[in-house]
């Protein structure tokens, strides 16, 4: 999960095939880069949180009311549908589901929709 240049074929693959799914599915050059990017950020991030734990705790004396009251759902354990929600409010809203959430993947009758 930490910093490395992708430079083998093993890592690149996947990589390939999320641009190619976008490139296929109508996105431009740029906005398949960075819906890749956003996708990729989003699953490092969460996975080294996931690692670190999500865990919050508020002294009694620190004033922050948002972070008490989402305490709770802060602290809870992710799920996989956490970790696919997250995506879809990350590109919009849009609705990611199986394969998408973990690649970043488009289906392609999701993209053609879009078109």
């Amino acid at each position: 999960v930490g910093p490395r240049v992708l430079a083998t074929s093993h890592v690149l693959d996947p990589v390939e095939d999320v641009l190619a799914s976008l490139r296929s599915g109508g996105f431009t050059p740029v906005r398949a880069i960075f819906a890749y990017r956003l996708v990729a950020s989003y699953a490092r991030g969460y996975a080294l949180t996931e690692i670190g734990g999500f865990a919050i705790e508020v002294p009694p004396q620190t004033p922050l009311p948002a972070v008490r009251a989402l305490s709770r759902r802060l602290a809870s354990e992710p799920t996989e549908r956490s970790f696919r929600d997250g995506i879809a409010a990350g590109v919009g809203g849009r609705r990611v589901t199986g394969v998408a959430a973990r690649t970043g993947t488009v289906p392609k009758s999701k993209a053609a929709a879009r078109s």
